[in-house]
């Protein structure tokens, strides 16, 4: 499973208390069912606890359940808090982020998808505005995209891709883009937890190891446990922390809870992480000393073979560099060997949307041939040519080479049947340019190493279409999305989610102007429906919440509070017929306590029900009469007094409205 995991640090106060959330979804009822999310969770909500984490665990959420319990647990958070929080189940990337699957997801669009999953760009801004010491978000999603999986044309393929950090945070991703991140190491595999969580929850237990530390050590274990089963799995970790976190405090910090006694596990755990950091620098040497030297240390070493052919390698021939970590180089597959007939033979990724460029090789490329100048003569200027060809992995470019680069313009064609038309620089995507997706999507605009940046179109195979900024191959910024289904928004976007001010059609043509948050109207704003309706006041998460004001087509006018979209509690109604209403209201109708004015100045003060008299009430008559009875609907029942402005009464007895006689 893939798995983020994300570090907001602040100023620490002298006491935090330590809060945990950990949801695991296994039991997913339209989609494709998993097996260890659940245990994945329970085995981190059990590591936490010894922490000395106050846990609140959850198993298969619906929606709803999923939202009300994200709620609740941050009601709980005070500024200064220490919290984690552990998702593990479905996900699934979408143009506008990774978005995390409830078990009763269902759907045939991403723009349906969005509104039914939780996006990991809206749980990030909210725990921002918490305003913790520290937080740390772990997401386990599915390896591959379950939606796809029933043919359905949503979101990538597999994995998902990280928003930017801001400073005190951390990005853990359990692979790489594109790369699948193994729930086990084979068939004889009978450990009940994910790779990358198995080897979270040993680091955890050292004591006095810095989270920035044991996430450096579990990427080079988890590689190195995917590499025996000939599998690439390399977790990328995007870090801007701040502060030094840790599970259990080290030899003379005040403990809040020891780590499990399991110490000879946890002391195997600790050197094997060092061993995977003496060997990544031994790496960066990439000579026989360095070998040696590793050798010396570690005679019977995981890299022991590794070892000695690289020395006799480098024996035979000095300059070539002979080894690689089998961890992998980084968060995008290792390119391939350069062709000696073409420049910068070194092959960028396939590209899945939102799609980054290729990433700058890591390996040294092969100059073009040249023919060797006299020795008298000057050496020529590097001059900007044309050139085609193919890689060994199946993509193929044709388009302007600078020395041994690709720069310019050209065409690059991906195996998997993408396409990238513009401009180059240094073999990355620099400039303008146009992506052809396989799948129909298409972009055109700006690249700024391997991102979508600045202005640009996304068009989709759906037909949704959106214009405007992207930063980081997210939209951000200014942008208009324009649906298929004939919905459009112009306005602000966060971090590919509608944040802050904005205009959204809808495709009943109600049409809202105001404020956005987490890609839903939130805040103040207006909506002008298709009948003529208008409604002014308070939005959350795009329902009417709190006060405001509806004034109908046909000239009557609520002001007063809305509870899930309808009049609830003090308002006042007025009529266009003149009738005025001040008091109770309940979805939608008079109800309760209130008083209503009539246009010929009648009166009634008393109990309402269903929008109606119900109950004790007075009606005051213009001319100075009043009675005092009972109403049902609307109408007198039962005995009453009549009071005349003369000063006389007589008690009256009444049937559906009507004088009985006496």
């Amino acid at each position: 499973m893939l798995l983020a995991v994300l570090v907001l640090a602040a100023a620490e106060p002298a006491q935090a208390r330590r809060l945990a959330l950990v949801v695991g979804n296994d039991a997913y009822q339209k989609v494709a069912k998993l097996d260890r999310a659940g245990a994945d969770a329970e085995a981190m909500a059990k590591e936490l606890d010894r922490a000395g984490f106050e846990v609140s665990l959850h198993r298969d959420l619906t929606n709803t359940r999923f939202a009300v319990a994200v709620s609740q647990f941050y009601d709980k958070v005070k500024k200064g808090d220490d919290i984690i929080v552990f998702y593990a189940g479905h996900g699934v990337q979408t143009e506008r982020g990774a978005q995390l699957l409830p078990i009763d997801i269902e759907g045939d669009t991403e723009f349906v998808i969005e509104r039914l999953s939780l996006p990991v760009n809206g749980l990030l801004d909210s725990l921002e505005r918490l305003q913790t010491r520290m937080a740390v978000v772990i997401i386990d999603a599915c390896r591959d995209n379950p939606l796809r999986a029933q043919g359905r044309s949503i979101g990538a393929a597999r994995g998902l891709s990280g928003p930017n950090v801001a400073r005190g945070q951390m990005l853990i991703f359990s692979a790489a883009s594109r790369e699948r991140a193994l729930d086990s190491l084979g068939k004889d595999d009978k450990t009940v937890n994910g790779v990358f969580t198995r080897e979270l929850v040993a680091r955890m237990r050292t004591p006095g190891v810095p989270f920035e530390q044991v996430a450096k050590d579990v990427q080079n274990a988890v590689e190195k446990l995917a590499a025996t089963v000939n599998h690439k799995q390399r977790p990328l970790i995007v870090n801007d922390s701040i502060g030094d976190f840790a599970f259990y405090p080290g030899a003379g910090a005040v403990a809040q809870n020891d780590p499990p006694k399991d110490t000879e596990a946890a002391a195997t755990q600790l050197q094997a992480a060092r061993e995977d950091r003496f060997w990544d620098g031994v790496l960066k040497a990439n000579n026989i000393e360095a070998y040696q030297g590793y050798l010396k240390r570690y005679p019977q070493g995981e890299y022991a073979l590794i070892a000695h052919a690289a020395m006799a390698k480098l024996a035979s021939s000095p300059s070539a560099v002979v080894a690689q970590n089998t961890r992998g180089a980084g968060p995008e597959p290792a390119p391939a060997a350069t062709p000696a007939a073409g420049p910068s033979a070194v092959a960028p990724p396939s590209i899945a949307g939102p799609k980054p460029a290729p990433a700058t090789p890591a390996m040294a490329v092969q100059p073009l041939p040249a023919v060797a100048p006299p020795a008298s003569a000057a050496a020529l200027p590097v001059q900007r040519t044309r050139a085609a060809y193919a890689l060994p992995n199946g993509d193929r470019y044709d388009g302007d080479v600078l020395g041994n680069k690709r720069s310019g313009k050209g065409t690059y064609q991906f195996a998997n049947g993408d396409r990238y038309e513009g401009e180059f620089a240094d073999d990355h995507f620099l400039g303008q340019g146009q992506m052809v997706f396989a799948n129909g999507d298409r972009y055109e605009g700006g690249f700024q190493g391997i991102t979508k940046q600045g202005k640009g179109v996304m068009t989709f195979a759906n037909k949704d279409r959106y214009e405007g900024d992207f930063v980081d191959n997210l939209f951000q910024g200014q942008g208009t999305f324009s649906f298929a289904s004939g919905e459009r928004y112009t306005g602000e976007y966060q971090r590919g989610l509608k944040n802050g001010k904005g205009e959204q059609l809808f495709a009943n043509k109600d049409r809202y102007v105001g404020q956005f948050e987490n890609d839903k109207p939130q805040g103040k704003g207006t909506t002008f429906h298709a009948n003529g309706d208008v409604f002014e006041g308070e939005m959350v998460q795009g329902i009417k919440q709190g006060p405001g004001a509806y004034k109908f087509a046909n000239g009557d006018r609520f002001e007063g509070f809305f509870v899930a979209g309808q009049f609830s509690g003090k308002g006042r109604l007025y009529m266009a017929s003149g009738d005025r209403y001040e008091g109770d209201f309940h979805n939608n109708v008079k109800e309760g306590r209130g008083v209503h004015y009539f246009a010929n100045k009648d009166r009634y003060e008393g109990m309402f029900k269903n929008g109606a008299q119900q109950g004790q009430g007075i009606h005051y008559f213009a001319n100075g009469d009043r009675y005092v009875g009972e109403f049902v609907a609307g109408v007198r029942q039962g005995k009453g007094v009549h009071h005349f402005a003369n000063g006389q009464t007589r008690e009256i007895e009444y049937d559906k409205g009507v004088e009985k006689a006496p």
